[in-house]
């Protein structure tokens, strides 16, 4: 969930930082985000914050599966968002989280 807070906010912090200060690389990890919302309003802001981002997704993951649930069925970016122009996307589908429980753990692999 903290995703999305960060996301929105990174666009005004690469703008008040000191040059020698602007975060580098990005990394988002099974965002909760609506998809749609993610690639219309989020992926923009990401693509020109001026920092390198990548998105860890995976069709597995068991809490966004119960997140698309909860929201009607609107899928989430972290199920699978690629083709983003500006974006590095990672699948981490076929990553075995079993020991896990919730497949919801696959970029800490």
């Amino acid at each position: 969930m903290g995703n999305r807070a960060f996301a929105n906010v990174l666009p005004a912090v690469h703008r008040s930082s000191k040059r020698n200060q602007v975060i580098k690389e990005v990394i988002l990890a099974a965002p909760d985000i609506d998809a749609k919302v993610f690639r219309k309003d989020i992926a923009p802001r990401l693509i020109n914050g001026g920092s390198d981002t990548t998105i860890y997704s995976s069709s597995r993951d068991k809490a966004l599966w119960a997140s698309w649930l909860l929201h009607g069925f609107a899928p989430r970016a972290g199920q699978r968002v690629s083709g983003l122009q500006g974006l590095e996307s990672i699948d981490a589908g076929t990553i075995d989280t079993r020991t896990l429980g919730l497949g919801h753990s696959y970029y800490a692999k």
